[in-house]
């Protein structure tokens, strides 16, 4: 049987191959398509019922010491069992490894005199971050810019954490802060 399909490379027979020999080839081509149901079975079970994806809130106003990681108090969505605010408020664990687009923002008093500059860090790594000056105007909100990380590759036991400084060391209230990690593929593809 040297035929095959164009798409899945799946055998069949000819026009001039014996009859006897259909029942061989119809269990070579069933076998075929089994393994063509099998890669796309794997493909779903990864994404059904849902994507993995976790976003934690800080919802209360709550003190944190200068790039300390900061404690979340609410799941909003976590379709993996990522997080777990018992045992770790200030983490996202990543449960299964792919890529990941991961994410997170604060909001916070400004500070009560002069200019200060205010950035956020995603942790591990701490290499996406973004800055926003205070003009120190006293009790005025500052919407810190989001720190984002558009594509990074991930482990099983990463752990993911947002951290933020102004620079000095002491402890600042942080009025609203969030984190994601959205799962949108296995691997890299160039």
């Amino acid at each position: 049987m040297p035929n095959t399909t164009i798409n899945f490379d799946l055998p069949y027979p000819s026009g001039v191959d014996r009859p006897c020999d259909f029942a061989e080839q119809w269990c070579e081509f069933t076998a075929a398509i089994d393994g063509v149901f099998d890669t796309f079975q794997a493909g779903i079970d990864r994404t059904i019922p849902v994507i993995p994806m976790a976003l934690v809130q800080l919802t209360a106003p709550a003190s944190v010491f200068n790039f300390n990681p900061i404690p979340f108090d609410t799941v909003l969505v976590d379709t993996a069992a990522m997080v777990d605010m018992d045992v770790d408020p200030f983490t996202i664990t990543i449960k299964r490894p792919g890529r990941y687009t991961v994410a997170g923002g604060i909001q916070k008093p400004s500070i009560s005199s002069g200019t200060a500059q205010t950035s956020i860090f995603i942790q591990p790594e701490n290499d996406a971050q973004a800055i926003v000056n205070d003009i120190g105007t006293d009790g005025v909100i500052v919407y810190c810019l989001d720190a984002y990380k558009s594509v990074e590759t991930h482990a099983v036991g990463d752990q993911i954490r947002l951290a933020y400084s102004v620079g000095t060391s002491n402890f600042f209230t942080i009025s609203s802060a969030w984190l994601s990690a959205v799962w949108h593929s296995d691997t890299e593809v160039p």
